[in-house]
C-alpha cells in the first residue's frame, strides 16, 4: 500500500522492516563487544622507601617504609632489610606491614663503621608476590671529637624519689638500647618509662606504664620488656617509643603470675620474678617463673617438688642472667641475717623439675639450683 504525504511516496511496512533490522544488527554488535573484554588486573602491592639516607659514624637516622595495596590487595607483607655493611644495623630488620601501613626503622652506624655509601635492600614478600627497593645509605666521617667514654651530666626527668626504694636491693631501672642509642628509665612513682637520647643527652619521650619497675631488652633488640609493681607485663617498641602490648598478670600462664621483674632468655622465653614480700629488703621475692610467650606455658620453679630445706624459693633479692642468657642467677637476702651468701644458677627447662643442693664452706653456705639429672654443678 502506498500513501502520499506532501506529494512524496511513503511505504510504512518496508520502513518498519528496515528499522527492525538496523536495531537487531546494532544490538548484536554491542553484545559481541561486551563479551570479549580484557581480564581484570590482579591484586598486588608496592613498597615506598626513601631513595637515600645518611648519618655520621657513631650516630643514627630514622627512615619510614610503607606498603600500598594495588587492585584490592588485602594481605600482609613480610618486609626484610638486608645488605647492611659491618658496623651498620637496622632496627627492626624484619617486620610485617598491612595495606596502608608504615614502619619506622632506625639505621645506626657504629664509631668504627666504614665511611662509604652502600645499597640497603628492602624486600617485601606475600605469597608468590615479591618486590624489592633500595636505599642508598651513606656513612660520613664523624664531625668533632668522639663521644667521651665517661662523663657526668644531669638530665631532669621529674622522677619522684620515694624512701621506700631503700627497702629494695639495687635494681636495674635503666636500660640502654644499643641500636637507637637511647636510655629507657623506669619511673615507678610517675607511672612511666622516660626515654633519653644518649647523643643529645635530652629527654625525648615518656611512655605510660603504671608502676614501671625492672625490665630487660630482647636479644634481637626489637622489644623492651617491663615488669611493674602492679604485676602486669609490658612490651615496648624501642624505635616508636610506644607500648606494643600489655599482658595483665592474670593472663600470664594458665593461672596468672604477677610479674615484678623480667629477664629475656636466649631462646625467646622470659624469666619472671613474682611473689613480692611485705618488706622487700627482708622478705624479697618468692616465685621464679619461666614463661613461653607463644604458648602461654609457665613453669614456676620448685612447683613440681624440691628437696626440703635446699630450694631457694624465698627471700630472693637478686635476679639476673648469665652472659649468654641461658641460665638464671638468684641471690637470697637471708644470708645477711645468717651466715654467707646464697647464690643459685638455674637452668630453665620446662621438661625437668628443679632441685638444689647445699655446699657448706666454713660458716658460709651457698645453694645451687640445678637439674635433677645433674650430679654436680
Amino acid at each position: 500500500m502506498r500513501r502520499h504525504f506532501g506529494g512524496a511516496p511513503y511505504f510504512p511496512m518496508r520502513t518498519a522492516l528496515v528499522l527492525f533490522l538496523s536495531l537487531f544488527l546494532l544490538g548484536g554488535c554491542g553484545g559481541s563487544s561486551g563479551g570479549g573484554g580484557n581480564p581484570s588486573p590482579s591484586a598486588d602491592f608496592s613498597l615506598s622507601v626513601p631513595a637515600n639516607a645518611s648519618t655520621e659514624q657513631g650516630s643514627l637516622t630514622t627512615v619510614t617504609i610503607g606498603m600500598t595495596a594495588i587492585n584490592g590487595f588485602n594481605s600482609q607483607v613480610s618486609v626484610t632489610i638486608s645488605g647492611m655493611p659491618i658496623g651498620v644495623t637496622a632496627t627492626p630488620s624484619q617486620f610485617n606491614l598491612s595495606p596502608g601501613g608504615q614502619q619506622s626503622v632506625v639505621i645506626a652506624a657504629s664509631l668504627t663503621a666504614a665511611v662509604a655509601t652502600s645499597a640497603l635492600s628492602v624486600t617485601g614478600t606475600s605469597g608468590t608476590l615479591q618486590h624489592s627497593n633500595q636505599i642508598g645509605f651513606k656513612v660520613s666521617v664523624l664531625q668533632g671529637p668522639p663521644p667521651a667514654l665517661a662523663r657526668i651530666r644531669y638530665v631532669q626527668t621529674d622522677t619522684q624519689w620515694d624512701s621506700s626504694f631503700f627497702n629494695f636491693f639495687p635494681q636495674i631501672l635503666i636500660l640502654y638500647h644499643v641500636n637507637t642509642h637511647r636510655f629507657f628509665l623506669s619511673d615507678t612513682s610517675l607511672n612511666q618509662v622516660v626515654v633519653i637520647d644518649a647523643k643529645t643527652e635530652k629527654r625525648i619521650g615518656q611512655i605510660p606504664v603504671p608502676g614501671a619497675f625492672v625490665g630487660d631488652i630482647s636479644p634481637d633488640q626489637s622489644t623492651i620488656y617491663i615488669g611493674t609493681q602492679v604485676g602486669d607485663l609490658y612490651e615496648i617498641d624501642p624505635v616508636a617509643m610506644a607500648v606494643k602490648a600489655r599482658i595483665p598478670a592474670v593472663q600470664i600462664g594458665p593461672r596468672g603470675f604477677p610479674t615484678y621483674e623480667v629477664r629475656a632468655l636466649a631462646d625467646g622465653r622470659l624469666a619472671l620474678l613474682g611473689g613480692e614480700g611485705g618488706i622487700p629488703a627482708v622478705d624479697g621475692f618468692s616465685a621464679v617463673g619461666i614463661w613461653d610467650r607463644a604458648t602461654n606455658a609457665l613453669l614456676i620453679a620448685g612447683s613440681a617438688g624440691v628437696q626440703s630445706g635446699c630450694a631457694l624459693q624465698d627471700h630472693i633479692v637478686e635476679f639476673s642472667l648469665t652472659a649468654d642468657r641461658s641460665r638464671i642467677l638468684l641471690g637470697s637476702g637471708v644470708s645477711l641475717a645468717l651466715a654467707g651468701g646464697h647464690f643459685a644458677p638455674m637452668t630453665p627447662r620446662l621438661e625437668t623439675n628443679l632441685w638444689s643442693k647445699q655446699i657448706l664452706r666454713g660458716l658460709e653456705s651457698a645453694r645451687f639450683l640445678c637439674r635433677r639429672t645433674e650430679k654436680k654443678f
